[in-house]
């Protein structure tokens, strides 16, 4: 169903890519949302009025509030596609963010809404009126919530859309809801406590819980994350299999919302390479990444004099040592500067993110080896963490 939706109704829906696809995508999930929200909203409305279950009638609400949730989609994703212009030149991308947080905290609030009326009838509890056809509708709701699921899913994992995952989780959400109204309705067959409440109270606390966990999601986006490991894997082996190039530090990979990714770098070149020539190189570098992975790349280029044996001497004692102080540390830009009448040797020290509480110890362990294997050199170095 899902692949003939998109067929149907997304041009060249496979290039997710394009912004304006995956504006598309946004459109065809928030109207397929908006057609079955609404009609669950005016079902178990109306079997919640006759019944006179809170859990179904709350259910109702949640439904109505998904159909607000998938307009805000439409709407989201249709302003992340806008082009870059003069006011905001890498786009619009992470307005897909904010719709996400808006969702988000839309969630929050249902589920805390939700949680309040379902204590109040647990403290007032109000008799229940179960049928056949309350069942049948509720049945029918959490087969439909299934799919919706599934289809919004899979339509965020194809256009990388935290707004479509974030609706696809508030669906999951509705099924465990209304399976707590299924319950609750059953459980009024055989007894008179108020078991349609209480599901309504668990299963809010549950709604509650997922929307903080869309929050923590989108805000993460928001602050900027490190960039995905296998992105940066792949960006890294583009540049390892280029010839004339020795290494590659510093990825830093900056998200402008998804399909507006910038990305940046250092390599270790020749310093005896021309420079139109390693120009050319790192060109098609960055050239290569633009198509394989859509991304703005920007390569900087450290010159490294690899045939100097006292370079290549100093580099192998020191990155030994840092290796010493940590097993996934390792040096770059190291260099020895003839400037002054007595020569320095310089680099960065790398150590991974979570030892920072060990940088004092390790500047003093690394200062005290440079003393004693370089006596001849003054000597600088950052500690940096990746």
């Amino acid at each position: 169903m899902t692949e003939l939706l998109l067929k149907k109704f997304v041009k060249n829906y496979e290039n997710t890519i394009d912004p304006a696809v995956r504006a598309d995508y946004g459109r065809l999930g928030g109207m397929v949302g908006i057609v079955c929200n609404i009609i669950l909203t005016v079902a178990k409305y109306i079997i919640g009025s006759i019944s006179g279950s809170a859990a179904i009638i709350s259910d109702a609400v949640n439904n109505l509030s998904d159909s607000v949730n998938s307009i805000a989609t439409m709407a989201g994703m249709s302003a992340a596609a806008k082009p870059a212009d003069r006011e905001h030149p890498y786009g619009h991308g992470r307005t897909e963010y904010l719709t996400a947080l808006c969702i988000g905290t839309a969630i929050v609030y249902v589920g805390l809404s939700l949680f309040s009326s379902s204590v109040k009838k647990i403290i007032e509890p109000k008799p229940i009126t179960p049928s056949a056809a309350v069942i049948v509708v509720l049945v029918l709701s959490i087969l439909l919530k299934v799919w919706l699921t599934v289809f919004n899913k899979r339509l965020g994992e194809r256009a990388h859309s935290t707004v479509l995952l974030a609706n696809s989780q508030d669906a999951r959400n509705d099924i465990f809801a209304t399976s707590a109204a299924l319950v609750g309705t059953v459980c009024a067959y055989f007894s008179d406590l108020p078991a349609d409440a209480a599901m309504g109270a668990v299963v809010s606390l549950y709604i509650t819980v997922s929307g903080v966990n869309i929050l923590k999601e989108t805000i993460g986006d928001i602050l900027g994350r490190a960039g995905d490991e296998d992105t940066v894997a792949e960006i890294k082996g583009i540049i390892d299999r280029t010839e004339r190039i020795w290494g590659v530090h510093d990825i830093m990979v900056h998200d402008y919302g998804p399909g507006r990714a910038f990305a940046s770098c250092h390599v270790e070149a020749d310093s005896r390479e021309t420079l139109m020539d390693i120009h050319d190189i790192v060109d098609d570098v960055e050239r290569e990444i633009k198509d394989k992975l859509g991304m703005v790349m920007t390569v900087h280029v450290d010159p490294v004099d690899m045939q100097d044996e006292e370079l290549v001497r100093c580099r192998a004692l020191c990155e030994g040592h840092a290796q010493e102080l940590c097993g996934k540390a390792f040096i770059h830009d190291l260099r020895i500067v003839h400037k002054d009448t007595e020569p320095l040797l310089e680099f960065d020290m790398i150590f991974p993110y979570g030892s920072e509480s060990m940088g004092e110890e390790r500047k003093k362990s690394m200062e005290a080896f440079l003393e004693k294997e370089f006596p001849e050199y003054r000597h600088r170095f950052n500690i940096e963490y990746e």
